[in-house]
């Protein structure tokens, strides 16, 4: 999910300085340590919960140590465990080299562009850091490296990035990190950055407290296209579901299930109820939530919710200046070609379900 995508955006361009964790934000390893904390937790015969082993990730030893104790009463050695998860985690690395998040080329690139100042701010050391940034040629982009090694304490606890906002000088409001762990997002809200989650394994929880913004993925930082949001009715009769033929832009005479904008102000269900009354004199009733698509056109990213809709009056009828032809369609004989492309994942979703 995103969450303040448009402040996000606003806070990047009046900040001049940004931290990048390292771990699950620019490199594809969370859900190596997330495998291997498991592994080697299971060679020493204990059976490590997923979300213990999510828990693991940027956590400072310390408090790690504890963690371990308490959750296997203390039949756990951290330090044993830990050795483990490096040599089965480093023997996989060997045969599977260390890959970029999607995207993060691109966005340090227009970061770079927009004259910005990146820094690394990760639990790994610098000399490993280091390494694997030459290696993945992502040094370049980075005015250093700051290792929560060199901290009194690593992440949840602030002092990272309390230590790094000293050391270039700025004050931590005026400082924007992305992260992706829940100990990170508490080392950086807690240091007083502002803070954006990247979603990685652990997707957000408004629970958590400590994003100031959301995004699913780096490539939201690079778009610049306006988001159109809008709602679709999946109006079903047995086999068939109901669609009509656009009759106008560039999209004419492709099908597409009804419904359209959601004005400001608006609930979801308001303008989709709106928008079918609208359209095709019909009013229906908004039954439950069948999927979200994003789909990127070349001038815009189409956001829509769509729903199972019921008739409650009316017959669907049909307004020529927005439809040229509409009917039930067997969901059987659908042809993806004749359809407009984000209604086409729609349709893969309908297929999934039959």
């Amino acid at each position: 999910m995103s969450k303040n995508i448009d402040l996000i955006k606003s806070k990047i361009k009046k900040v001049d300085t940004i931290f990048f964790d390292l771990d699950g934000v620019l490199i594809d390893t969370e859900k190596l340590y997330f495998r291997f904390w498991k592994e080697a937790a299971s060679f020493y015969g204990y059976e490590l919960s997923d979300e213990d082993a999510l828990a693991m990730r940027s956590r400072d030893p310390i408090d790690a140590k504890e963690f371990f104790k308490t959750i296997s009463n203390g039949l756990l050695d951290y330090d044993l465990v830990r050795a483990k998860r490096v040599e089965l985690m480093d023997a996989y690395l060997l045969e599977h080299p260390i890959e970029l998040k999607p995207f993060a080329i691109e966005t340090l690139e227009k970061l770079k562009n927009d004259k910005k100042k990146l820094y690394i701010v990760t639990a790994n050391k610098v000399d490993k850091a280091t390494k694997i940034c030459d290696f993945l040629h992502i040094n370049e982009y980075f005015v250093a490296i700051i290792s929560a090694k060199d901290a009194p304490r690593g992440k949840p606890f602030p002092y990272v990035y309390i230590e790094a906002c000293k050391q270039v000088d700025k004050e931590p409001k005026d400082v924007l990190v992305f992260e992706d762990s829940p100990n990170g997002l508490k080392a950086s809200h807690d240091a007083g950055c502002f803070t954006v989650m990247v979603e990685d394994l652990t997707p957000y929880d408004e629970n958590m407290g400590c994003a100031d913004g959301v995004i699913s993925s780096l490539e939201e930082i690079i778009i610049n296209k306006k988001t159109i949001k809008v709602v679709a009715a999946l109006i079903r009769k047995g086999n068939t579901i109901f669609a009509a033929k656009r009759s106008y832009g560039h999209l004419k005479g492709k099908w597409e299930f009804p419904g359209g904008k959601v004005e400001k102000g608006e609930s979801k269900e308001e303008a989709l109820k709106r928008e079918i009354r609208e359209e095709l004199s019909t009013e229906i009733s908004v039954d439950s939530f069948f999927c979200n698509i994003k789909y990127e056109y070349e001038e815009f990213i189409l956001d829509m919710d769509v729903f199972n809709c019921s008739i409650i009056n009316g017959r669907l009828s049909l307004h020529k200046d927005v439809h040229s032809q509409e009917g039930f369609i067997n969901i059987d004989d659908l042809d993806y070609g004749k359809w407009c492309p984000a209604d086409i994942e729609i349709l893969k979703k309908i297929k999934e379900e039959n």
